[in-house]
């Protein structure tokens, strides 16, 4: 939540300190903007969008603002002249707008169409895996037609035909990574190879990834399967992370014992 405020003659701006503090307004807003504006416009452009600052003139390296504040509780409209320096330390905090972050935050829905919860806990262990391959098919093409087939997987009823607005996009490629980053805090021997290795793999290493899991998780009894694609996913890549840990232990012994 933004909130700027004025007392004492001193404008003060309290600005939100993370993805997840912003308000569902606020978020599309951002969105809106990262469609637009290059990473080094951004910050100013949102901090213009947040607190509601207009800019009325510029005189060599003065700026004259006019902004929305709270004075005594009551809403006031308030000019201020400001360097561009200090203009640039008021929205310095928003230096997080650079990176996705580590706690997923999405738009509640796309198209018309509610999007599960943000960190897809509820999300079947089977969607998840399509959610992943597409995602790593985005990362090798660049095409937005996957990020409308991850739409299709993460906003069910969307289709996967259906066209994204480029806000819409951003807010696919951002809670993507988000989910990326926060999985790899929850299920670190999963996912313990991923700074390590490239992350574009191909089609077909993707495939095998995801049958190895599937396979891990089966015991390899084929009539499993179905249950297992139909698990909470957060309960499914927990046991995966499990076996994960079981197979560093066993290959950190035998390489002790090799090494006697």
């Amino acid at each position: 939540m933004t909130l700027v405020t004025f007392s004492d003659g001193q404008l003060s701006v309290e600005l939100p300190k993370g993805w997840h503090e912003l308000s569902q307004p606020e978020l599309l807003a951002v969105y809106r903007l990262m469609a637009v504006f290059s990473a080094e416009e951004l910050p100013f452009e949102v901090f213009r969008e947040l607190t509601g600052m207009e800019l009325v003139r510029i005189n060599g390296d003065k700026y004259f603002v006019r902004v929305q504040a709270l004075e005594n509780d009551c809403k006031v409209r308030l000019f201020a002249e400001v360097t561009a320096m200090q203009l640039a330390s008021c929205y310095e905090p928003l230096a997080w707008l650079s990176d996705p972050g580590k706690i997923p935050v999405r738009l509640d829905s796309v198209g018309g169409v509610n999007g599960v919860r943000a960190d897809l806990h509820g999300l079947k262990f089977g969607a998840f895996l399509q959610f992943e391959n597409l995602y790593q098919g985005f990362l090798q093409s660049r095409k937005p037609q996957s990020l409308c087939a991850m739409a299709a997987v993460l906003y069910p009823g969307f289709g996967r035909d259906w066209e994204l607005q480029p806000w819409e996009e951003v807010n696919m490629i951002n809670w993507a990574a988000q989910i990326k980053a926060m999985f790899a805090i929850q299920f670190p021997h999963l996912f313990r190879q991923a700074d390590d290795e490239d992350d574009t793999p191909s089609a077909m290493s993707m495939g095998e990834v995801m049958n190895n899991e599937i396979r891990a998780l089966t015991g390899g009894d084929i009539s499993k399967e179905d249950m297992v694609l139909s698990t909470d996913c957060w309960r499914a890549l927990t046991e995966l992370d499990y076996k994960a840990k079981e197979a560093e232990d066993f290959n950190k012994e035998m390489a002790k014992y090799k090494n006697k």
